[in-house]
């Protein structure tokens, strides 16, 4: 059967897959402050990177 033709649902009965989804997977991280070589570096790459979607 082509990929295309498979549904979630199918894929669930056929091989008695349960999905579990997970929220707030990284709630309990503290955010920081970002080092300033990876500010320069995204602040020098960024630009490219939209430009080619990449």
């Amino acid at each position: 059967m082509p990929y295309s033709q498979f549904s979630i649902e199918q894929i669930k009965t056929n091989f008695g897959i349960t999905l579990m989804r997970t929220t707030g997977l990284f709630a309990d991280i503290l955010e920081i402050e970002p080092s300033n070589f990876l500010k320069e570096t995204l602040q020098f790459n960024l630009p490219l990177a939209l430009e080619i979607n990449s």
